[in-house]
């Protein structure tokens, strides 16, 4: 259940609007974006036969690729692509007309269309593959499909693309090929980072050039885009990390990374590296650079306490999810402008990121039985231990940012958000959910306690009220907070009996009381006789509800 906060300013709250799910005996939806004129594309794997609305299509192998495009009227077209083995998109690109999609293949060989690439490795290992198809409209068409890898496992973690070129980054294991150029790990069995520039000129993409780093521990690259000349990638390394002549060291076990390359064109370098984290495991799921300087990061810290360059977020359970950013205005590495986390007693990460002008949409699951974000929203699990969908906003205002709302979905049993993209007012969510599902007042149905991939629309409104004080509202209000022997609640206007639940930092209920407004609409509540901490006030006024943290002191 997600719990609108009444602060001082008012938010529109994003809202559920539509949802469907993409059946088969096994699909995985891994990631989406969407094009200039809000078409959306998705990509992942699937195994049987996978009924995108009037379109399907049948797989040839364990999992085979897919590669669809989505608009509101429904789905448009689709392509799969594969072997014999396990295969799967893991990330996708769209510039102009090019759709530029990149992942793995396990099998002997993999086809696309009429092009066959053939695994360097093993026939159970993963060999990484990058496609360009070009999108008619109504139609894809396959351009051409590279091949990258060695006898080890490679993974592709992120592309980027230009009207001419497309980028990707992964991690590879041992020595592995791109094109006529071989990358060898730095003397250990853990993986390193690559990151790699093809052209897209002619029927066939060439490798340009490629890029490793890293240092003997376990090192990923999950996030990649770009601005300009610019590279931008980021995901986890761990001991001391190489990137071109910078050294970064983590603090403890992973450590996240934020790095950017300059492309000349047929070479490249690297330009600066910073790190953020504590001494446990903190990783980057997702990076996005926006409005050409601003660099956004987001994903989990298991730290008790996680450094991003002397801004300090500190950990609220097992791990937090956070979204970071910094801004890249110099030479020299950039420190973080600022960091943002939220969570509860259990386990948070944030799995996506998107960003449309001052708005960055974060999506994630938790399965805390409260989760806070700021001092806005807070999302009650709907079965504690198992992990639920998120998804949250923070208006960036430069120097100063603050959750705006959180929304929920999923099931009770474990649902995951995969990809997110966002496309004026309205933001995809992709994933996975056990049915039945909700989304809000959507719902998927389909047999119980088995999984589907879904594709879900949320609207913002993006509808910013006047800063207001804390007297008289028309909607939910609080005051004061922190507070000692009582609070004021505000409620809506006309209401005339409500209850207040409070409940501590674990979701556990410790006071209830029924509130009957005193002119103008105001009612207290008791806080006599609770220790010092963190609560969470719960006001229930006829159908509607809302939460907000409060610090009892």
């Amino acid at each position: 259940m997600a719990l609108v906060l009444a602060g001082s300013r008012g938010y529109a709250q994003g809202v559920w609007q539509a949802v469907t799910n993409l059946p088969s005996a096994f699909t995985d939806v891994r990631a989406t974006t969407t094009d200039e004129t809000g078409n959306v594309y998705l990509v992942g794997a699937f195994s049987g036969t996978l009924t995108l609305g009037n379109l399907t299509l049948t797989s040839v192998g364990g999992q085979d690729i897919f590669v669809a495009k989505w608009n509101s009227s429904g789905f448009v077209w689709a392509e799969r692509a594969g072997g014999p083995g396990n295969d799967v998109a893991t990330a996708v690109a769209v510039k102009g007309s090019s759709v530029c999609v990149g992942g793995t293949f396990a099998g002997a060989t993999a086809g696309f269309g009429a092009t066959t690439l053939t695994n360097a490795g093993p026939e159970a290992t993963t060999d990484i593959f990058v496609a360009r198809y070009v999108d008619a409209g109504s139609t894809p068409g396959l351009s051409w499909a590279q091949q990258a890898g060695g006898a080890s496992n490679d993974e592709l973690g992120a592309v980027a693309a230009t009207a001419t070129e497309v980028f990707a980054a992964g991690s590879f294991g041992g020595s592995a090929r791109f094109g006529n150029q071989l990358l060898t790990t730095n003397g250990s069995t853990n993986p390193d980072i690559f990151i790699t520039k093809l052209t897209t000129a002619g029927s066939s993409g060439s490798f340009v050039w490629t890029q490793s780093a890293g240092g003997m521990g376990i090192d990923t690259a999950t996030g990649l885009a770009l601005s300009g000349a610019n590279v931008y990638v980021a995901g986890s390394f761990s001991g001391t990390g190489s990137f071109g002549p910078s050294q970064v060291f983590s603090a403890g076990n992973q450590d996240i990374y934020v790095a950017r390359l300059t492309d000349a064109g047929s070479t490249s370098s690297f330009a600066w590296v910073q790190r953020a984290g504590g001494a446990n495991d903190d990783l980057v799921t997702s990076l996005v650079v926006a409005r050409g300087t601003g660099v956004y990061v987001a994903g989990s810290f298991a730290s008790f306490a996680a450094n991003f360059t002397g801004i300090i977020l500190a950990n609220n359970g097992n791990a937090d999810l956070f979204v970071a950013k910094l801004n890249d205005i110099s030479a020299t590495a950039p420190v973080f402008s600022w960091a943002q986390r939220a969570g509860g007693t259990g386990f948070e990460r944030a799995t996506a990121l998107a960003v449309n002008g001052n708005n960055v949409y974060v999506a994630g699951q938790f399965n805390s039985p409260l989760v806070g974000f700021g001092t806005t929203s807070v999302l009650t699990n709907y079965q504690a231990g198992f992990f639920d969908i998120l998804v949250a906003k923070i208006e960036d205002l430069g120097p100063s940012n603050t959750f705006t709302w959180a929304q929920q979905a999923g099931s009770p049993q474990h649902d995951m958000p995969t990809g997110l993209a966002v496309s004026g007012a309205k933001v995809y969510v992709v994933g996975g959910a056990t049915l039945p599902a909700r989304f809000g007042n959507q719902q998927l149905s389909g047999f119980t306690g088995t999984t589907t991939a879904f594709l879900a629309t949320l609207l913002d409104p993006a509808v910013v009220t006047a800063t207001r004080g804390p007297g008289p509202e028309p909607g939910w209000g609080m005051y004061p907070n922190p507070a000692h022997h009582r609070v004021t609640l505000q409620l809506p206007a006309g209401a005339t009996r409500a209850t207040a639940t409070l409940l501590d930092a674990t979701g556990r209920v410790v006071r209830t009381q029924h509130l009957t407004p005193a002119a103008p609409g105001t009612a207290e509540m008791s806080l006599s006789g609770l220790p010092t901490g963190l609560y969470y006030v719960r006001v229930q006024q006829g159908a509607l509800r809302t939460a907000r943290p409060l610090r009892v002191e």
